[in-house]
């Protein structure tokens, strides 16, 4: 294959010379990478972008960046929110009226809830003071009912 490398880990000891040779390295372009990070990809379609499996994405962003995978892709992933960022800001600049409103919404709290209040000049609060006693009555008289004894047949 093209994109493979052979790593040569040469050792000597005594009595003879012997040539091991380690896993091939699938190379990965970073800027490919960086870019799926970006967009908010996930590591399984990253993986799925580069033709590698998970174990080789990881053991190459190691080698890569010296850290570990998902310390590189939250610092890539965040790179892509401030481009997003800057695109609706823009947008939003250039008269888009519903980015104009997300961003309103979000940024400075606004919301398009309307406050609705109504009165009944008092009616209802004396409706509920009327149904209070016949309420309370029944309720009294439901606790002297044995209910387990009513749902059975003679």
């Amino acid at each position: 294959m093209d994109n493979e490398k052979d790593s040569k880990i040469e050792v000597k000891d005594d009595t003879q010379s012997v040539k091991l040779y380690s896993k091939k390295f699938k190379d990965i372009n970073r800027r490919t990478f960086e870019n799926l990070c970006a967009i908010q990809c996930t590591q399984d379609e990253i993986c799925a972008v580069l033709d590698v499996s998970q174990k080789t994405l990881e053991h190459w962003v190691k080698r890569t960046y010296g850290q570990t995978y998902s310390v590189v892709y939250k610092a890539k992933r965040g790179n892509g929110r401030v481009s997003l960022r800057r695109t609706m800001w823009e947008t939003a600049q250039d008269g888009n009226t519903t980015l104009q409103i997300f961003l309103a919404k979000n940024f400075l709290g606004m919301s398009d809830h309307v406050k609705v209040e109504a009165s009944a000049d008092g009616k209802l609060a004396d409706l509920i003071d009327g149904l209070k006693e016949p309420l309370d009555d029944l309720h009294k008289e439901a606790k002297g009912v044995d209910v387990s004894l009513a749902d059975e047949q003679p």
